[in-house]
């Protein structure tokens, strides 16, 4: 396992990573909503999702246990089409 899904958790993607830091979410929360929403300046992605602690056993083990997610924890976060992009050139450099 490689240093960044250690951090980051089985759901790396790059969405959430940057929801994260424009919120200053903690490393554990994940998105369940990715919605594409319109408005007249583009269109922006919205995810919205939670802290939650991993399955301890069964099939799914690890993955986030979505019925024990903290509600103190929930938060939408909105990612504007050129704010991803500008983000995503940043990380590749």
């Amino acid at each position: 396992m490689s240093a960044k899904e250690t951090r980051y958790g089985r759901q790396g993607d790059m969405a959430v990573i940057q929801a994260r830091e424009k919120a200053g979410l903690p490393d554990n929360w994940n998105a369940w909503r990715f919605e594409v929403k319109d408005s007249p300046y583009g269109a922006y992605l919205e995810l919205t999702g939670a802290v939650c602690p991993p399955l301890k056993s069964g099939p799914r083990k690890g993955k986030p246990n979505w019925r024990k997610a903290d509600k103190s924890t929930q938060r939408t976060v909105q990612l504007g089409g050129k704010e991803q992009a500008d983000w995503l050139k940043g990380w590749e450099t």
